[in-house]
Parts: C-alpha cells; sequence; structure tokens
C-alpha cells in the first residue's frame, strides 16, 4: 500500500471510530466523591475499633452496603440527568 493509500485508509478509520462514539455517562463526579466520602468513612469506622480485628463478615457487610449506596446514587443520578435531557435512561453505549 502507497502512503497516499494507507493516509486514506487511516482517515476513512478515523471518521468510522468519531461516527461510532457515543457519550460517556456511567459514572459523575458527585458519585465518584460520594462513594470516596463513603470509603473515608468506612475506613475511619474501622480504625475507631483501636486495632482489633474486625471480623470478616462485619468487613463484607460494611463494604457491601456503601458498595449498594453508591451504586443506587449513582443510577439515581444517571436517572436524573436523563429525565432533564429526555433522553432514556438506558444509552445504546
Amino acid at each position: 500500500m502507497s502512503d497516499p493509500e494507507a493516509a486514506a485508509e487511516h482517515l476513512r478509520l478515523i471518521r468510522t471510530m468519531m461516527e461510532r462514539a457515543t457519550v460517556y455517562r456511567a459514572i459523575s463526579a458527585p458519585a465518584a466523591l460520594f462513594g470516596g466520602a463513603s470509603a473515608c468513612a468506612a475506613g475511619a469506622y474501622f480504625l475507631q475499633k483501636g486495632g482489633a480485628l474486625v471480623r470478616w463478615g462485619e468487613f463484607f457487610w460494611v463494604w457491601m452496603a456503601l458498595m449498594v449506596a453508591v451504586v443506587a446514587f449513582n443510577a439515581w443520578l444517571l436517572w436524573r440527568r436523563s429525565r432533564r435531557e429526555g433522553d432514556g435512561f438506558w444509552s445504546p453505549g
């Protein structure tokens, strides 16, 4: 393939990728901040125990509860944005 043909092929590939591009909206800054603050709170909760060993079940369920809370908060933010913009909650991407 000559240089002009290779350049044309690259441009075609770039154009195809740009046409397929979608807006990424899986997680927002407020959800990330909420998750970080929740993780710090969980860390503080375990630190206040004075270095004592924490039972596995307690550790697991605290982190699972935080995960569910952060996922629910992020879903609520996405639902609110999709409602405001008039888009569907589930995007093709």
